[in-house]
């Protein structure tokens, strides 16, 4: 067995060689294991005779082809399932090509990356490794040193406890430059490395026979002359094993991950930025949020005094010189009054819609068929549209807000039973599945066209005369706005003439 025979057995990748008719000529130890077969049973075989399932052995053997036909490297990844279960492969053809430029057949490396793969879908969905090639291949030599030198991975081998180089591939120079290595020890070659901590990796490694893996290492390399340039490594120390067991030296592969280490460092600049940001937007939020308040505190107390001294006033004109004024001063004195009753109640209404968005949600369990009743009772007492026959499902529980929900509920059955027709029946209830509870309130009354079903969520947005049903159309905007802070859905369903349907859900 030669040295590279010893190579390919002690690596854990999967190494093998093709004919040109794609058919198995060499398989290392690894891909034995993988696909329980006996040593040397795989040669003469191709996929489909090796039983893999379809359409993976027609593209496999298809690819083998590509690279007789076009004398080009295929790489690609897949799923395939073995014995040891479901994984990501990541597999490189490349043709092998004698000393004369000929062809004589296909070489291939195939190695786990399930953890890597579930690793970078976990971390980043963006981030992409560079794919890892050992390139160990057949019995020839020639063959074997042909494939390493074609391999995309860095790859050298290094004999002895000097750590003397005996082989380097196209790889490994560019990652350290174009220099004469071979035959030299490492610290000879590579003296740049020496204070750099890898002499004592590859010391540990060869003493203890057990591998390295250092991921992203930097590593200061003065290339072609120039000054020390730090480039990030993947990389694997792995021992390399006589025939008696014994550790004759250390196989090093790996890539050069510095494209992705830096990319990495401006994903972290611009989430650090993009933090700053969003602390930013946070103050300028809370200072909109003082103002607000400030405005919200104007509103309730610097507006509604006057309000309150024009309604008294015109009440006092009507009570006290009402006899001697004449039927359209009178009737002037009350459309007064009544226009600052309503726009007391417009600012009542704004003021809630205002607090809606800075009181915090305090979820709980809520009866909301008790809530229903209670409105119903409510709505009774003051018989503010008449008599409103309210029908209640009982037994209904949500978790959501308690008073934010009240609200939401009196506006919607106060709106049902004000567009009744004469104070016809009003439904509250629900429908249950497996994903969410639908709640609405339906009644019988004048409907809508719903052509405009999409202007009635908005503020002050009325589709009736305000003579005939008054209001302040705030309402259905404190209901869209309560719905929304629940992380729910509303929607309304209405036939003029045959009544109008709400429904709303309050998320999970």
């Amino acid at each position: 067995m030669t040295d590279l025979d010893t190579v390919l057995a002690a690596v854990s990748d999967f190494v093998y060689t093709f004919d040109l008719e794609g058919r198995f000529t060499y398989a290392n130890q690894s891909l034995h294991r993988l696909l329980q077969r006996q040593p040397g049973e795989m040669v003469g075989l191709n996929f489909h005779d090796l039983g893999y399932p379809e359409p993976l052995a027609s593209t496999l053997q298809a690819q083998i082809q590509e690279v007789v036909d076009t004398k080009e490297m295929v790489k690609a990844e897949t799923l395939f399932e073995s014995a040891f279960g479901i994984g990501y492969y990541e597999y490189i053809f490349v043709p092998i090509i004698d000393k004369d430029g000929r062809l004589t057949g296909v070489a291939g490396t195939t190695r786990d990356i399930t953890q890597r793969r579930q690793a970078e879908i976990a971390l980043l969905e963006s981030r992409e490794e560079e794919s890892r090639l050992v390139a160990e291949l057949t019995a020839e030599r020639q063959k074997l040193r042909s494939l390493f030198e074609q391999a995309p991975a860095f790859i050298a081998t290094l004999a002895g406890p000097e750590f003397i180089f005996e082989f380097a591939n196209e790889g490994y120079y560019r990652l350290i430059g174009r220099r004469d290595i071979i035959g030299k020890t490492l610290a000879k070659a590579l003296p740049e490395v020496v204070e750099q901590g890898f002499i004592g990796l590859l010391t540990t490694v060869y003493e203890s026979g057990n591998a390295h893996v250092g991921l992203a290492v930097p590593v200061g390399l003065s290339r072609e002359g120039d000054p020390p340039e730090t480039r990030f490594v993947d990389f694997i120390y792995q021992p390399v094993r006589d025939v008696q067991g014994e550790v004759t030296g250390i196989l090093v592969h790996g890539f050069d991950v510095t494209d992705q280490v830096d990319a990495r460092a401006e994903v972290s600049r611009l989430n650090a930025e993009l933090e700053s940001r969003v602390q930013e937007r946070t103050l300028q939020l809370q200072l909109a949020n003082r103002e607000l308040e400030g405005f919200t505190y104007s509103v309730s107390h610097d507006l509604r005094s006057p309000l309150r001294a024009i309604i008294a006033s015109s009440r006092i004109l009507l009570e006290d010189y009402g006899a001697e004024l004449d039927a359209e001063a009178r009737f002037e004195l009350e459309r007064q009054a009544a226009a600052a009753s309503k726009l007391a109640a417009l600012i009542d209404d704004l003021l809630k819609l205002s607090r809606l968005a800075r009181q915090p949600l305090n979820r709980t369990q809520v009866d909301v068929s008790q809530l229903a009743e209670g409105i119903a009772t409510e709505l009774a007492e003051h018989a503010k549209h008449g008599f409103c026959h309210i029908s209640i499902e009982p037994d209904m529980t949500v978790i959501a807000d308690a008073t934010s929900l009240r609200l939401l509920l009196l506006n919607l059955i106060d709106n049902a039973c004000k567009f009744s027709r004469s104070q016809g029946p009003v439904f509250v209830g629900s429908t249950r599945s497996a994903e969410e509870t639908i709640f609405w309130v339906r009644d019988e009354g004048v409907g809508f066209d719903m052509a405009y079903a999409d202007k009635i969520f908005l503020p002050f947005e009325r589709l009736v005369n305000e003579s005939d049903f008054p209001g302040t159309g705030i309402g259905l905007a404190n209901v869209k706005r309560i719905v929304e802070r629940h992380n729910g859905r509303v929607w309304v369903e209405s036939e003029l003439g045959k009544g109008t349907t709400f429904f709303f859900t309050l998320g999970n």
